[in-house]
């Protein structure tokens, strides 16, 4: 069975366009060489190349559409102004009709393999979607929650900055359930005062979380009673992992690992006694016990 991204309905609705009736869509993209058939092209301009120089080449395939700033407007290219605000709309509307459980990360550092685990991990609960290598800027973000279907049980997105309001203007796109601030370092330091305008900036991530959800914290980051504060003042609910006393607490002897979780403790069988991996392990099971899973069926 196909499974239909967007139907024409969709698009014409999103857009008030008036494409062909007969189509459907089970890709958006903003680079064409990953539309083959039935996707949707952005042709975005970047700072190194423009998206409309391959619009021709996508619409080769009649069950592709584009939308472009330039050029045709017909029943296969829908034209607007800001085609980044289009997609923007789209992945809107995609957050809108989930019912997906949304995990949104940032952190100075350990993003994307903290992602990757989770994908893994949630893979096995149910359908999982989760945004593709690193794209967590203002064209990745978007371009990863527009291509989250219908029928995901769970979003997985990572979130960057480098700047001052990036992140909350990319959060409020996600408004993720769960938020997970892996850390706080002095990446792009050069655009903030001091390091605690860093840890401001990643607390963003708290300005879009959906109401009853929660924030990931690493007990043992130097910023865990800043963002703490923070969150006690919006009142989200805060979980906690770290080799500190935590609600997922990190054990470790000679040679072997094991986690604290409500008290009861749990083995696993890592290979891997690297710490930023035994974080990422624990800030991923913060994830499952939020959600009420079975830890042990992750074994």
């Amino acid at each position: 069975m196909i499974t239909k991204l967007y139907t024409s309905e969709e698009i014409n609705a999103v857009f008030n366009a008036n494409i062909n009736k007969k189509l459907f869509f089970n890709k958006v993209a903003i680079d064409s060489r990953e539309v083959s058939n039935r996707g949707i092209f952005f042709a975005i301009k970047g700072e190194n190349d423009d998206g409309h120089r391959y619009v021709k080449a996508v619409l080769k395939n009649k069950n592709n559409l584009s939308i472009t700033s330039k050029g045709p407007k017909n029943q296969r290219s829908i034209r607007t102004k800001n085609t980044l605000e289009y997609l923007r709309n789209l992945a809107s509307y995609a957050r809108q009709r989930s019912e997906a459980k949304i995990i949104a990360i940032t952190g100075s550092c350990g993003k994307t393999s903290l992602k990757n685990l989770l994908n893994s991990s949630l893979s096995k609960v149910g359908k999982t979607h989760c945004s593709p290598k690193s794209f967590n800027n203002h064209y990745g973000v978007p371009y990863s929650l527009a291509n989250l279907s219908s029928d995901n049980k769970y979003g997985i997105f990572e979130l960057g900055m480098s700047s001052k309001g990036e992140i909350d203007n990319l959060v409020n796109l996600v408004r993720p359930h769960i938020a997970i601030i892996t850390n706080i370092g002095p990446a792009h330091l050069e655009n903030f005062k001091n390091i605690y305008g860093i840890c401001k900036a990643k607390a963003e991530i708290m300005n879009g979380i959906s109401q009853n959800g929660a924030i990931i914290l690493n007990k043992d980051d130097k910023f865990f009673y800043s963002l703490k504060s923070i969150a006690d003042k919006k009142n989200i609910k805060i979980l906690t992992f770290g080799f500190s006393k935590s609600d997922i607490q990190i054990r470790k002897s000679s040679a072997k690992v094991f986690f604290k979780i409500n008290n009861k403790i749990i083995n696993f069988k890592i290979n891997n006694f690297n710490k930023s991996y035994l974080y990422n392990i624990a800030a991923t099971l913060c994830v499952h016990y939020y959600l009420n899973h079975n830890i042990n069926l992750l074994k």
